[in-house]
């Protein structure tokens, strides 16, 4: 299985590979803990969404609209502090090429 992701992510060493699977955990975590007091510091919090038909799922719905970005900004940044900006910055890159968020 580590086999297929180093070749996968052009990745030679299990060290590295150590690394990239620390920033991936390390980032997917603090980005949830970020993203709340983003949304209260926006002026979004469940509170408001108490009085709309399905107020929750609305609410969770505009938080994981607000976590992606967060978490895009967050896997280059910590990966720069473990020395892997360039992995991370064409990972980042090759994500939103998928999702048609940018072109080529």
């Amino acid at each position: 299985m580590f086999e297929r992701l180093k070749n996968k992510w052009n990745i030679k060493s299990n060290i590295q590979l150590v690394i990239i699977l620390l920033v991936f955990t390390i980032t997917g975590s603090l980005s949830l803990k970020v993203t709340k007091p983003t949304l209260y510091f926006i002026g979004i919090n469940p509170q408001r969404f108490d009085d709309f038909f399905l107020g929750n799922i609305v609410y969770f719905i505009i938080r994981v609209i607000v976590l992606f970005p967060i978490y895009q900004i967050l896997l280059i940044i910590i990966g720069s502090l473990f020395f892997q900006h360039t992995f991370f910055k064409n990972f980042v890159l090759k994500t939103m090429k998928k999702m048609k968020l940018i072109s080529k």
